[in-house]
């Protein structure tokens, strides 16, 4: 692997062996002017002509042209033709960045050695047979790839054009390129890519059938966004535009609470077909179109209501709004004061993740039979989700063996979990870890379908959080996705500075795959390896003081959930701006802040019916911002030395994050002093002031704005000066 030389010299062996999904490395001895030389066959200097068929196209270019008007459902030849050309441009243009030429050749195989781009059954410059029988194409399914040498020339290969840009893309990485975010491309030097080089072959395969992140709305992603997630081998990133996605083998994905929110509001249904719509309380409940709070969902045991949401929908999918989607989100208004149909018919069914499974399975199965008639062009799948009541395992098994024969995809949604070290850990006092992996491990055991995790690295009330667990990113992510392999994304990545998770970012995107060969490697060596390699490039000679720092960090965020999730001293201190009536009178709320403060093992108020405490294990608010100070000086004094140039940018560019975290934390502190004087009759006009000063800062900072969804991050400020009566 070109870039293994720039390693540390205190990087674990077996850790650099599991990072190796390389196949090249430099530093062959040896040369063909020697006297006595015998080549290797699997050493060979890198080939400067890339060979990829376009037909039915006459040129790279024209097949580049042809992105916006090629119909992706139904010509598959122009479509891999578009694909091919572009994998094949990426790979000239990246080496281009170190001055290396390449000529791209559309004809004949017989030009000498080349980067062959080669789909197995589409009319290519390299057949199948061109590898014999060293690649399993049976194994690399619809998105894997080859890569091989044969006779000096480098064959990449796969079933499907997804799979074939994504070995481009391998290719590129295992020659030393890396994106860490849409704005940055590392580069090998050109010296590492120079003479003889030592090839091995690669077949790799994801983990996760979907990967990426979760992006609500209905514009575009940047197109930016879209390729820099193509680049790292996922296929989830919102909804790019249409001939892009296609090109690039993106999954539409979209749909959330508002698509039942939409259909059942119309206008005179309620009046029409009032049994369609939950019972609660004795009282038949509409679904409002602009709700105050949230809407009641409608009757889903009702087979109508899924006929009409279905009619509905598939006009949507094949001629409107959502003719771009892939995969179908569709979420019911979900939380713990359950607006769930409690009719009769409902409660026959059995809980509310019966009936709401039951909903998706007459959906799913209306979806299909609209495929199967024509009206619907393309297969969708439908994405069901849990999060509150619904993350309650099912109990009607009738329900769940017509849902196991549906297209059908279900995500648990970890809104209440922790962030204070691997998930799985300390169970006793994490109580909120403890029920969600039980339920999650109770559904397995249960329903045979397709499950997925959407994780929370970024939910709004995150806001400024430079919040990253890269410590125990691979512990936690083989947890959640343990038997649940369908898709893993997070909500509202950063589009411009990621900050601390462009190593979140790296890892998902590395971790989500594996070679066939397999690997002695734990994921957690792996992870290591990533990490370590991820802080020397970009860090260089200041790469272990740089991490410390982001350790430090990463460290003070633990308890991110506990200060501003669920259960939290945000809503401890805010009651009375998010909910009305607040649920605390003011003397308890001031009594709870120092159960925040302190930290450790507390039991923590629940605003919830039913529940008055949950455990919790966690870092106090103060121990953070002890933290903080002390990454922020260490960070200072680095900042203080003479830096090449590069690497103070990319110093900087974290250190907005920090700078922008520690003044969250500090206003935290601030605010919470606020109401503990004003409960006691103390002056409030020094907290006041610490408000207003923090406030000022985290008006500024650009982490606020720079989410890819379009999320407020910013009500907390509003939340603050209201408390505090700031203008």
């Amino acid at each position: 692997m070109a870039r293994f030389a720039h390693f540390p010299a205190g990087v674990r062996s077996v850790a650099i062996i599991a990072a190796a999904a390389a196949f090249v490395l430099t530093g062959c001895s040896g040369s063909s002017d020697q006297p006595g030389y015998t080549p290797h066959p699997d050493v060979f200097a890198l080939p400067r002509r890339i060979a990829v068929s376009v037909a039915p196209f006459e040129s790279i270019e024209q097949a580049l042209s042809a992105e916006t008007t090629v119909d992706w459902l139904r010509d598959s030849r122009s479509s891999n033709a578009v694909t091919l050309a572009f994998a094949a441009g990426e790979i000239s243009d990246h080496l281009k960045l170190v001055n290396l030429t390449t000529t791209i050749d559309t004809g004949s195989s017989n030009g000498g050695p080349a980067i062959l781009l080669s789909l197995r059954d589409y009319g290519t410059v390299a057949s199948a047979s061109a590898t014999g029988s060293r690649v399993d194409y049976e194994a690399l399914g619809d998105q894997g790839y080859a890569i091989v040498p044969v006779d000096g020339s480098i064959v990449i290969t796969a079933n499907t054009r997804q799979g074939l840009l994504y070995g481009a893309y391998s290719f590129l990485e295992q020659l030393g390129f890396a994106w860490y975010d849409p704005y940055e491309t590392q580069v090998p030097s050109r010296s590492t890519l120079e003479g003889l080089l030592r090839w091995r072959s690669i077949q790799a395969v994801p983990r996760l059938r979907l990967r990426g992140f979760w992006i609500y709305g209905d514009q575009p992603v940047p197109d930016e966004f879209a390729l820099w997630a193509a680049r790292n081998k996922l296929n989830l990133g919102g909804r790019a535009r249409l001939a892009l996605q296609k090109k690039l083998g993106l999954k539409g994905w979209g749909g959330h609470h508002d698509l039942l929110q939409q259909e059942f509001s119309r206008e005179g249904l309620f009046e029409e077909h009032p049994d369609w719509f939950a019972l609660i309380g004795g009282v038949r409940r509409p679904v409002e179109a602009d709700p105050p709070d949230v809407y009641y969902n409608p009757a889903f045991w009702n087979p109508e209501v899924a006929d009409y949401f279905a009619d509905r929908i598939v006009e949507r999918l094949e001629s409107g709004d959502l003719r771009d989607i892939d995969v179908l989100n569709v979420w019911p208004a979900d939380d713990r004061l359950n607006r769930f149909d409690q009719s009769e018919e409902a409660l026959a069914v059995g809980n509310e993740t019966d009936n709401m499974l039951l909903f998706y399975g007459n959906v799913a199965s209306r979806l299909e039979l609209a495929v199967a008639a024509g009206r619907l062009s393309r297969p969708v799948t439908l994405a069901g989700i849990s999060y509150f009541k619904t993350q309650e395992p099912p109990t009607n098994k009738a329900v769940l063996s017509a849902l196991e024969t549906r297209k059908y995809l279900h995500v648990f949604s970890p809104l209440e979990r922790d962030w204070s070290g691997p998930i799985e850990t300390d169970l006793v006092n994490r109580e909120a870890n403890r029920v969600f992996l039980s339920d999650i491990d109770s559904w397995g055991s249960l329903a045979n379908l397709e499950y997925g995790v959407v994780d929370y690295h970024n939910l709004s009330a995150y806001g400024a959080l430079g919040l990253s667990d890269f410590p125990h990113f691979a512990r936690n992510f083989e947890t959640l996705i343990r038997g649940r392999d369908a898709l893993y994304a997070y909500m509202h990545p950063i589009l411009r500075n990621p900050g601390p998770r462009r190593i979140t970012n790296l890892l998902l995107a590395q971790l989500s795959w594996k070679e066939l060969s397999g690997s002695i490697a734990t994921p957690e060596e792996r992870a290591e390896a990533l990490i370590d390699s991820y802080f020397s490039r970009r860090y260089g000679l200041y790469a272990e003081e740089w991490r410390a720092v982001h350790e430090l960090m990463s460290l003070s965020v633990e308890n991110a959930k506990e200060l501003f999730g669920m259960n939290s001293l945000y809503w401890v201190l805010f009651q009375e701006q998010i909910w009305n009536p607040p649920f605390y009178s003011r003397a308890e709320a001031a009594a709870y802040i120092s159960r925040y403060r302190a930290g450790g093992i507390q039991d923590l108020p629940t605003a919830f019916p039913g529940l008055q405490t949950v455990r919790a294990s966690f870092r106090g608010l103060d121990e953070s911002i002890r933290l903080q100070i002390t990454a922020l000086d260490r960070s200072a004094a680095l900042l203080a030395q003479s830096l090449p140039l590069d690497v103070r940018r990319r110093m900087e560019s974290d250190l907005v994050w920090f700078e922008a975290t520690a003044s969250r934390y500090r206003l935290m502190a601030a605010t919470s002093d606020f109401v503990w004087a004003r409960e006691h009759g103390l002056d409030v006009e020094e907290p006041r002031q610490r408000i207003a000063r923090e406030l000022a800062f985290l008006g500024q900072t650009p982490t606020l704005g720079d989410t890819v969804s379009p999320v407020n991050q910013t009500l907390f400020l509003d939340f603050h000066s209201q408390l505090a009566g700031l203008p």
